[in-house]
């Protein structure tokens, strides 16, 4: 699952050309916001998180108001359907990042990732709601680095502590048209609100006695829509499906808090009256990414007892108000999943899948500085459920493994490899009312 420091390039550089933090522009972190929309972190629904997200095709609970809208008229008369994590957790190592030394970063959390319901009015509309968790991470960071540099003037220790607290929740409501047996149609509209908050402090010293420490806080509160459309077409062995996901932006406001506090070593010991610096700013641009997805899917139904279902993603690139060196525009990026689902005897079901998890940032340049990182997934799921009439119950667990490179230091060319991986395990129930 991509990661979040503090400070993104881009409001990092914003307070550079401010002046305010020049002189440490060479310590502190500084990575690009890889928090997007559409990125499959957390997979809303039960079922369709085991199918690796292979749904557009199928989407006939209350998950299909986010996958494809259309797919829902096919489903139970009135249904509800909940499901969540009993543990989550996020690991990403920098290798080599300062000194030759890997900084890893970690996030974990227990958090509600699905509810949702349907009803349907006649045979041929029905409506749905869907309120769901597409990424959550809570950060708590404590890095040491010592023996930097011998050099006097420069630095010879870093001392960071993090703690972060970054969501994206997503609620809206749809409604499903079966034009024909083999036929429907499907329109949704979300409301989605990401907040952030956190905070870090960096104790910095430098060879020849000099001390400085900084305190800085972070916060977003977005709020913006989405809408999505689609369409399937159901046969005796076949479905397929097209759906098209758009989000925008109603607000856009993030504030930065900076206070710097250098202290310089005098010739009786002692040290100079400290130098304070305070930045207050809000900056505009800086991580809504109006982002869309065309995701198109099939699935093979050859008897009640058993499916597999494919599924293709493109998110078009885009270019953003605000480009500071290293780009942070997105380029065209394609995604995937397979899912496979058997029936055991009356009731008990497998379901597993794989699925990719692609950034949509461009792969880091040479010679660059400030670059969005690039960290790709691969990811797998797995689980078992309990099927009946009435209900599904399911329990599994989700893994990715992460790749890709990024420049952890700001307004540093050097590049650094990054490997991780993260774990979801997953609960989720449907009802039929």
């Amino acid at each position: 699952m991509p990661s979040n420091c503090l400070l993104s390039s881009r409001a990092f550089l914003y307070l550079l050309l401010l002046g305010s933090l020049g002189f440490l522009s060479e310590c502190l972190f500084a990575q690009g916001n890889q928090f997007l929309s559409w990125q499959r972190n957390l997979i809303p629904g039960g079922r369709a998180t085991l199918l690796g997200g292979a749904y557009t095709a199928l989407a006939d609970d209350p998950s299909g108001t986010y996958f494809n809208p259309a797919g829902v008229v096919h489903g139970q008369e009135r249904e509800v359907s909940i499901s969540g994590n009993a543990y989550y957790s996020n690991t990403l190592v920098y290798e080599e990042a300062v000194r030759g030394e890997d900084f890893k970063e970690t996030a974990s959390g227990v958090i509600p990732t699905f509810l949702g319901g349907t009803t349907k009015i006649g045979k041929r509309l029905a409506l749905s709601y869907a309120a769901m968790t597409l990424d959550s991470r809570n950060i708590d960071q404590n890095n040491k680095f010592t023996d930097i540099s011998n050099v006097v003037g420069e630095v010879n220790s870093f001392h960071r502590t993090h703690q972060e607290n970054n969501n994206l929740l997503l609620a809206g409501a749809g409604a499903s048209w079966m034009f024909a047996e083999s036929f429907s149609l499907g329109m949704s509209v979300f409301y989605y609100q990401r907040s952030i908050v956190a905070t870090n402090h960096q104790l910095v010293q430098f060879n020849g006695g000099a001390v400085q420490t900084v305190d800085q806080k972070y916060t977003t509160s977005n709020e913006g829509g989405a809408t999505s459309a689609g369409v399937q077409v159901r046969m005796k062995n076949f479905a397929f499906g097209l759906a098209w996901k758009q989000f925008y932006a109603l607000t856009d406001k993030t504030m930065a808090f900076f206070d710097v506090v250098k202290q310089t070593p005098n010739e009786e010991g002692g040290f100079e009256n400290p130098q304070v610096s305070s930045v207050e700013t809000e900056i505009r641009n800086f991580n809504e990414l109006e982002t869309s997805t065309a995701r198109g899917g099939i699935a093979w139904i050859p008897s009640p007892s058993f499916l597999l279902s494919a599924d293709v993603l493109f998110h078009p690139g885009i270019s953003t108000p605000y480009n500071a060196e290293g780009g942070t525009d997105l380029v065209d990026t394609f995604n995937y999943s397979l899912g496979m689902e058997g029936v055991l005897g009356q009731h008990l079901i497998v379901r597993t899948g794989v699925f990719s998890n692609n950034s949509g940032y461009p792969i880091l340049r040479e010679g660059g500085k400030n670059q969005a990182p690039h960290i790709d997934y691969l990811g797998g799921a797995f689980g078992f459920g309990w099927k009946t009439k009435q209900s599904d119950v399911s329990i599994g667990v989700v893994g990715q493994f992460a790749s890709g490179k990024a420049q952890i230091i700001s307004e540093s060319t050097e590049i650094q490899n990054v490997k991780g991986n993260s774990v979801l395990y997953l609960w989720s129930s449907k009802f039929a009312l």
